[in-house]
């Protein structure tokens, strides 16, 4: 083996995470940087559609994500509309989408999973579920 050649760093994972609420935002960023992954988020549905349509066409310098996490509850939607375009689009193509949300109701599960949404995940869960991602 060549001792001049360099070690190469794995490469980073990203999330997108969508949520309006910035101590939410911030939880996730720490939760999934202890395990590797980069975190880009946005506040709302259309800034999260408009990030990765442009991720997408490669127009905004980032590549797609390889997880997105939104809120269901945004000041201009609800997540559940982004899992069901993001599916819908084919934009995300095996992407995984999780919807994530302080609401327990069984009726707003069933609304993520028939969206299209890989996985619904309550907030206070969040912390457990995250284990579940692969580490970098």
């Amino acid at each position: 083996m060549n001792s001049n050649r360099q070690r190469q760093s794995p490469p980073t994972r990203c999330a997108l995470v969508v949520d309006d609420d910035p101590l939410a935002c911030t939880l996730v960023r720490v939760l999934l940087e202890r395990r590797g992954w980069s975190v880009e988020a946005v506040r709302t549905l259309t800034d999260a559609k408009r990030w990765l349509r442009e991720a997408g066409a490669g127009t905004n310098g980032r590549e797609l994500p390889g997880l997105v996490i939104t809120d269901v509850h945004l000041r201009d939607g609800i997540g559940i509309e982004l899992a069901q375009w993001a599916k819908a689009s084919g934009v995300l193509g095996s992407i995984p989408v999780w919807v994530f949300s302080a609401d327990e109701s069984v009726a707003i599960r069933q609304a993520a999973i028939d969206s299209g949404a890989d996985r619904f995940v309550t907030k206070a869960n969040f912390p457990r579920e995250i284990e579940h991602l692969p580490g970098v």
